[in-house]
């Protein structure tokens, strides 16, 4: 009996897509940011925050942002990378965002 196949998770999507593609157009380690919080959340009554934001992968040389990775499970909304991507462009320096969920 085959095993039941079920979607990708974001891990999924991170460990068996994403890593071997950036690994294969040889970035160094020392460039790749992952889990960038690019927010500290919005300020709530009694000093509490909000919620944080942050993206996949952030990839950078030189001191500059050149592009982030935001992955999402299979079964999740395409809009929900995205809206990450668009809320990180308008908060930050990047020159490039890519979904590779909309590819």
């Amino acid at each position: 009996m085959l095993p039941l196949l079920l979607a990708y998770t974001e891990a999924d999507t991170r460990a068996k897509l994403i890593d071997p593609q950036i690994k294969s157009s040889y970035w160094l380690e020392s460039h790749i940011v992952r889990e960038y919080y690019f927010t500290d959340g919005r300020k709530l009554i009694g000093g509490k925050r909000g919620k944080q934001y942050c993206v996949d992968y952030l990839l950078g040389y030189e001191n500059s942002n050149l592009a982030i990775i935001e992955a999402k499970a299979e079964n999740r909304d395409l809009l929900e990378g995205t809206k990450i991507l668009s809320l990180f462009s308008n908060c930050t320096d990047t020159v490039c965002t890519i979904d590779l969920d909309a590819l």
